[in-house]
């Protein structure tokens, strides 16, 4: 005869299975990563690209020798969801896996190490460690550089440049379907070059007239190529023939801090723009490198804070037409933010 269990029975069998998947989870606190940092020296962490290898290192040599290379038993390490590819020792104390194809965007990813199967006395809190990841989202930035003279000869010949950066390789050919650029009624055609493995696409925009009186090109853009559904426009102010004059400052924040001046004319390179160009309370000196419309001022010590910078009338054009003049452009300098950070909650492992 069948047995039945009453309802106290099954309540109790209810209780006895949650309290034993309860007990299973991981508790991440203070022990836990104390007792992890003394085998877990990095991992991957945060959000990562779609191509990026998942890796994590340990403080002391894990395997022998004579297992790098090898694929990493699945009872040591896994991730879930599932990722395609082979964990492999990258090295005595170093897990790697290579997706073998490109990831889902979005996609949050849970790593597991069993510690406790590969080293010896790990106590309990540390038997197993978990770690979390995800895909970041593809995402574009669209940056107009500014204005050039193709022809220093020929001032009304203008070219638009500037960049497309994508968080991610894209298509070539999609991305140079996002781009359009006018001015008035006329399409204006854009030459592209393609760096750092399909994350950086850079663009002309090219036969900009530059007349009598002012104008403008329209620039406008769609991340529909690429699967994103954002889109934007600006506007480049073209001066007329007449105008000689500043058309931006933008402060780039690398490890050499420098200002970009974009000028309405190619500047003549062999003038010294010592006291032309000059930031308002600042101890240190500008070092400058002319190329055509470009000026970059760099700096020889660090600034953060807001800054005006002055740039006074008397440069010259390549002509050596004098700028008529002055203008003064409010600058935001930020201190540079580290790349990578090492070790701790959340380590990347630099590739």
């Amino acid at each position: 005869m069948r047995k039945q269990l009453s309802p106290l029975a099954l309540c109790s069998l209810f209780f006895v299975f949650f309290l034993a998947e309860s007990c299973s989870k991981i508790t991440k606190n203070e022990a836990y990563y104390l007792a992890i940092s003394k085998y877990v020296y990095a991992y991957t962490s945060g959000a990562v690209g779609r191509t990026d290898a998942i890796r994590v290192r340990f403080v002391n040599p894990a395997v022998g020798s004579d297992q790098v290379g090898q694929k990493v038993a699945g009872n040591l390490f896994s991730v879930s969801p599932a990722i395609p590819g082979d964990a492999v020792w990258e090295d005595d104390r170093t897990i790697l896996l290579q997706p073998t194809e490109p990831l889902p965007y979005g996609e949050k990813y849970t790593g597991t190490v069993a510690l406790g199967k590969l080293f010896s006395g790990v106590p309990k809190e540390a038997k197993v460690f978990e770690f979390e990841f995800s895909v970041r989202e593809l995402s574009f930035e669209v940056v107009a550089f500014g204005l050039r003279t193709q022809d220093a000869s020929n001032l009304r010949v203008q070219q638009l440049t500037g960049h497309i950066l994508t968080s991610d390789p894209v298509e070539n050919t999609s991305v140079e379907k996002m781009l359009q650029a006018k001015q008035g009624n006329k399409t204006l055609s854009i030459g592209w070059v393609h760096k750092e493995n399909n994350t950086i696409h850079e663009f002309y925009v090219n036969d900009v007239e530059r007349g009598n009186v002012r104008s403008s090109v329209q620039l406008s853009w769609s991340g529909e190529p690429i699967g994103l559904d954002k889109q934007g426009n600006l506007e480049q102010m073209v001066p007329a023939l007449d105008e000689f004059v500043v058309l931006s400052a933008v402060v780039s924040q690398k490890e050499s801090q420098h200002v970009v001046l974009n000028f309405s004319d190619p500047i003549l390179p062999t003038q010294d723009l010592n006291g032309l160009i000059r930031l308002d309370a600042y101890d240190g000196t500008l070092n400058f490198a002319i190329d055509g419309n470009f000026v970059r001022a760099y700096l020889s010590s660090r600034v953060i804070g807001e800054k005006n910078l002055r740039v006074e009338a008397g440069i010259k054009n390549v002509a050596g037409a004098t700028m008529k003049e002055r203008s003064d452009w409010p600058l935001a300098f930020e201190d540079l933010k580290p790349a990578v950070r090492l070790v701790g909650r959340g380590a990347v492992i630099p590739q």
